[in-house]
């Protein structure tokens, strides 16, 4: 499709003593006042124009908004949605660290009651003990169902490993500690998938706006705006170029 490229310049504010007069250089308007009812031509203007509108690359939006939800769109000018995938990329990580940092108080809060109602050194432990000690009142009875179950290798040392509950309700408080607990790590997996559903769709969303702004450019209409004075005399040049 070709394009048919016009320009409109209007001049005004062209001050001077005298009369006003009314002039035409190309396809340039002056309103100008001068000495007498003269018309004179004016020297031609110099402009200082905007930078033409170029292509923008997809591949370049892909990465901005794989790097920073929003960037891409940004870049494709679309400002207000940039604002959006940024906004959630921040909410979305306030949320995961906020729940991680949650999570851990929970964790040594029932380690914590563990050390006191179970008689046990929370040094040292993995994740698959803390569940154990929940399930049985002490390390012996541990260790006779698990060499009754074949699983010698799950058994554990008595004297590193020892716990011993005061109560049973005790235990069971704890367990239900140890559960919350672990149900609020589990949602850090949410999060974290929020986080890169995120960066995904931004960076399609970034290359469509960009294709769009590509393709308006190739066949819609686009502008573009001159300022500037006359090579000669006073003024100011406003210019409006417009294409098809």
């Amino acid at each position: 499709m070709k394009h048919a490229l016009f320009s409109i310049m209007l001049w005004v504010f062209c001050v001077r003593a005298g009369t006003i007069g009314l002039t035409y250089n190309d396809a340039a308007l002056c309103l100008a006042t001068q000495p007498s009812t003269k018309v004179q031509t004016p020297a031609a203007p110099v402009f200082q124009t905007q930078p033409a509108l170029e292509r923008k690359s997809v591949g370049t939006a892909l990465l901005l908004s794989l790097l920073v939800p929003g960037a891409g769109e940004y870049y494709a000018g679309e400002k207000g949605q940039a604002q959006f995938f940024f906004g959630v990329e921040i909410a979305a990580w306030a949320a995961w660290l906020f729940n991680g940092a949650y999570y851990q108080s929970l964790r040594a809060d029932y380690q914590a009651y563990a050390a006191t109602h179970a008689a046990l050194g929370p040094a040292g432990k993995d994740d698959q003990f803390w569940i154990d000690i929940g399930k049985f009142d002490d390390v012996y009875a541990f260790n006779d169902k698990r060499l009754q179950d074949r699983q010698p290798e799950r058994v554990y040392d008595p004297v590193a490993y020892n716990w011993q509950w005061d109560s049973r309700d005790n235990r069971f408080t704890y367990d239900r500690r140890r559960l919350n607990a672990a149900a609020i790590k589990d949602r850090q997996l949410i999060y974290t998938t929020a986080i890169i559903l995120n960066h995904l769709v931004s960076a399609i969303n970034g290359m469509r706006l960009v294709r769009r702004f590509n393709a308006r450019l190739a066949s819609g209409t686009s502008y573009q705006f001159f300022t500037g004075r006359p090579a000669s005399g006073d003024g100011v040049t406003l210019g409006l170029m417009a294409r098809f």
